[in-house]
């Protein structure tokens, strides 16, 4: 038998794991956080329903109030987040004159800002459902169902 030959050769086959679109989500799925979607639910369910209520019992100070909370919170987000970017910078793109100290400090105070912005979209982002729902309501089902 010549050496190119590969007849005499015993050929091992490999098992293939056959990669489906399942295991795909699944590994997808695998780094979701649930426990705050889990928190956006109720929040979202707690402000429909105490909005659903009010309207049930004619509370009319309830647009103003979700309003004036939905204008504060986003005023809230704006400022703590320094605008709707998420970058935050290295110590070398700071400015020459703090010393290492006031760059540690400042970038730990950014840091911390930035996460209570990201907390205050749990209140951001309900009442923005709220709205939308209600305005939904007004407009596009009630004129079906007359």
């Amino acid at each position: 038998m010549s050496k190119g030959s590969k007849r005499g050769k015993r050929y091992r086959i490999k098992e293939y794991r056959r990669i489906t679109k399942w295991d795909k989500v699944k590994a997808n799925l695998s780094g979701f956080n649930w426990k705050l979607l889990l928190i956006l639910l109720g929040t979202t369910a707690f402000f429909v329903l105490v909005f659903e209520i009010s309207i049930l019992f004619e509370f009319a100070p309830i647009y103003p109030i979700y309003m004036g909370l939905l204008l504060a919170a986003v005023a809230a987000y704006a400022l703590l987040n320094r605008g709707l970017g998420s970058d935050i910078p290295e110590k070398s793109q700071l400015s020459d004159k703090m010393t290492d100290t006031e760059k540690d400090a400042y970038l730990a105070r950014l840091i911390r800002d930035k996460n209570i912005a990201k907390k205050l979209l749990l209140v951001i982002i309900p009442l923005l459902i709220v709205f939308a729902y209600d305005t939904m309501r007004l407009f596009v089902f009630e004129g079906m169902f007359r």
